[in-house]
């Protein structure tokens, strides 16, 4: 199935290798915005944290330092890339919001460089390259939709992506388009495995689940014990990728999303209709009840 082609909006994704320097990736995010909105893209997304290289690889206390207030120097500086392309924008930064409250922040900016939402990063990973707890509390903003140039769109971040419970959420909440900025790539404690089929499955089945466009922006390149394996792409809401980054392209890739086909999908598969939220009361307890839902007989947990 296809829309009919009136809701159209273009959609621009972001993949890039970051430089050293914050002035550098500021500079070469406003050239591939630029790029992205020479051809047509009304929304463009940046991957997560994309004005630093990937700080959270290791626990060092001096990196504090590279959080800052929301609104501050980098949203300032994004919301003018978006100004100057005429652009709405999704870009991350590291919120300072109180001493001891550091967050890993998506934040919507309209084609005017007008921040429209923040989202703080809910679920915060943990191991060998990814030390995000040592960073970031766990996001207190709750789920995040917000219309951009046409398009209702859901704010999430990378390890969100993983969670079912995410995608649900911002599409009952009226998201037509989810994101997810993403810094994902090997395992440093498992060489020889590579998540990249299985994240690119994960993202694709929320596109799936909940019947909505899914845009997964990664960064690409070698950074400290990390590379990058890139394949940023946009899935529309059967999770056929629409347009889709090599595992080493720098560059604005750009595709149209058909906002009706949101629409055709919930039609002919009815998962709205069908849902049973009165069963699911075991998915939100951090213990489920085996008695939960309406024909259990498990038996209780030991212990």
């Amino acid at each position: 199935m296809r829309g009919d082609g009136s809701e159209v909006v273009r959609v621009g994704i972001v993949q890039m290798r970051m430089a050293e320097t914050r002035e550098a990736n500021l500079a070469t995010a406003d050239r591939l915005v630029g790029d992205a909105a020479s051809q047509g893209a009304r929304v463009v997304v940046l991957p997560e944290l994309f004005a630093d290289r990937y700080f959270p690889q290791r626990m060092d206390p001096a990196r504090y330092a590279l959080a800052e207030p929301v609104p501050g120097a980098l949203t300032r500086a994004v919301g003018g890339i978006a100004r100057k392309h005429g652009v709405a924008l999704v870009g991350g930064v590291y919120e300072r919001a109180l001493e001891g409250r550091l967050f890993n922040t998506a934040v919507a900016f309209d084609a005017a460089g007008e921040v429209l939402a923040t989202y703080r990063k809910t679920h915060i990973p943990q191991g060998p390259g990814y030390e995000e707890k040592y960073y970031f509390a766990p996001g207190d903003s709750g789920w995040t939709v917000t219309a951009m140039s046409g398009v209702r769109t859901g704010l999430a971040v990378c390890w969100d992506q993983w969670f079912p419970e995410v995608g649900r959420a911002l599409a009952l909440s009226g998201a037509q388009l989810v994101v997810f900025p993403t810094a994902i790539g090997n395992e440093p404690n498992a060489p020889t495995f590579s998540s990249h089929e299985a994240w690119r499955t994960a993202c694709r089945a929320q596109a799936i689940f909940n019947q909505v466009f899914v845009a997964a922006v990664n960064r690409t390149g070698t950074e400290e014990l990390v590379t990058f394996y890139g394949g940023s792409f946009v899935a529309d809401p059967w999770g056929r990728v629409l347009i889709e980054a090599g595992a080493d392209d720098e560059g604005a890739f750009v595709t149209d999303c058909d906002l009706g086909l949101v629409r055709e999908a919930r039609e002919l598969f009815q998962l709205y209709r069908d849902r049973r939220p009165e069963t699911y009361g075991s998915i939100a307890a951090m213990r489920p009840d085996p008695g939960t839902g309406p024909t259990s007989s498990a038996a209780p947990l030991p212990g």
